[in-house]
């Protein structure tokens, strides 16, 4: 990865994108928004480089997965199987910045990785029809994804299997819309590194309330317990009576 960075083929062309699907206004738009994007990558990000590999970012990401897999996880690694879904963002290996979202694609083990990345896509609202059940998308290594909930006017045309159920549906951001979670999609096993298990339990029961008669028993109790003993005592006052 870090000798890539002097190699033009590698070199990042997010502003080279062409919004020709849209108006002038709205390809203007869908520009500075990708650029927005590509900043909230940089920003998020930057903290996360180790300066003897500057072009290389390690990030600690969330995955949610199935319990019956971690085995195989931990002694191969993972594989790009896009048994969720053909993979709308590209068919490669997800992962969230938010362990909160990544309980969306939670099935009982919640992993947290290491991920490595050399050039992001900032993927937008749009990028979905030349993204979905494909590898990784020209010379990029990842995607980005900013995502919020969906609308029915998805900028993507997406359409919801069950238009009463797109609670956990969630896609690209439109330049009019406020990212919820963000998702970082690589293409690579290599890029992946698992790195703690997380074990997630029900939220306990909450504490039987105390009366006030119930807190005055404890606290007399207390006293009772901790009150000196004058056996005890006796050999230091006799030491020190000498």
């Amino acid at each position: 990865y870090q000798r890539r960075v002097h190699g033009a083929a590698f070199k990042p062309r997010f502003n080279d994108e062409k919004e020709l699907d849209t108006g002038l206004k709205e390809s203007r738009d869908k520009e500075i928004w990708r650029q927005a994007v590509r900043e909230i990558w940089e920003e998020r990000s930057r903290n996360y480089v180790d300066p003897k590999y500057p072009n290389v970012r390690l990030l600690p990401l969330w995955h949610g997965t199935n319990p019956e897999i971690l085995k195989s996880i931990f002694k191969t690694g993972y594989a790009n199987l896009a048994t969720t879904d053909s993979g709308y963002f590209g068919k490669g290996l997800y992962s969230a910045w938010e362990a909160e979202y990544a309980k969306y694609y939670y099935q009982g083990a919640l992993i947290l990785n290491w991920i490595s990345s050399y050039s992001a896509f900032p993927v937008i609202a749009g990028d979905m029809k030349k993204l979905t059940g494909k590898g990784n998308y020209q010379n990029y290594d990842t995607h980005f994804v900013p995502v919020t909930q969906y609308t029915l006017n998805n900028l993507d045309g997406f359409v919801a299997g069950n238009p009463n159920d797109t609670e956990d549906i969630y896609l690209p951001c439109s330049p009019y819309d406020q990212p919820q979670f963000t998702e970082v999609v690589v293409f690579e096993k290599a890029q992946c590194l698992p790195r703690y298990l997380v074990t997630i339990q029900p939220t306990l029961p909450k504490s039987p309330k105390l009366t006030t008669k119930d807190i005055e028993i404890e606290m007399e109790s207390t006293y009772t317990t901790s009150k000196p003993s004058t056996e005890l005592l006796t050999p230091l006052l006799h030491k020190t009576s000498d």
